[in-house]
């Protein structure tokens, strides 16, 4: 196993606005073993032009389109965005973030070799709309920012 794909699933709901920011994340990656899986929650927006102008800037690149005729539900697009990849791994990248150039291989390193459920690390929220932006960290950690397999399932 050496370069297994990473499935990029970015579930979306009338978000052209944002989506731009959150593809080119997606495509900068270091890791380049990725697909990218959009699940259109019956936007309304542009959202659909916006997906079809990326895949022909980047034929070379997997990104595949799922747009549902009716709004499923927030859960439901992400949980059929996991079921049409083809990844090893599903990063689940929500469509108004982005990620660092590194994050993939960082997140994909702990998982390899390992019987570990997922890995995980800070997040850096930035609220532009606050008056003169403000830049928070937030999130638990884990030493080593792992979960076992085992300790994962056994908290269900």
């Amino acid at each position: 196993m050496n370069d297994p794909v990473v499935s990029i699933v970015i579930p979306t709901y009338n978000r052209a606005d944002f989506l731009p920011r959150t593809l080119s994340s997606a495509l900068s990656q270091t890791y380049r073993n990725i697909e990218i899986v959009v699940c259109d929650n019956a936007s309304t927006d542009q959202t659909s032009d916006l997906v079809a102008e990326f895949q022909g800037r980047h034929p070379d690149r997997n990104i595949r389109y799922i747009r549902h005729a009716t709004n499923i539900g927030p859960v439901r697009n992400w949980f059929s965005g996991i079921r049409e990849s083809r990844g090893e791994f599903i990063k689940i990248l929500f469509s108004d973030d982005y990620l660092y150039p590194c994050a993939i291989r960082s997140l994909l390193q702990p998982l390899m070799g390992n019987s570990y459920a997922f890995s995980y690390g800070k997040v850096h929220n930035l609220w532009e709309g606050c008056k003169g932006s403000k830049v928070t960290n937030f999130g638990r950690q884990r030493p080593g920012n792992f979960v076992r397999s085992r300790d994962y399932i056994a908290g269900f």
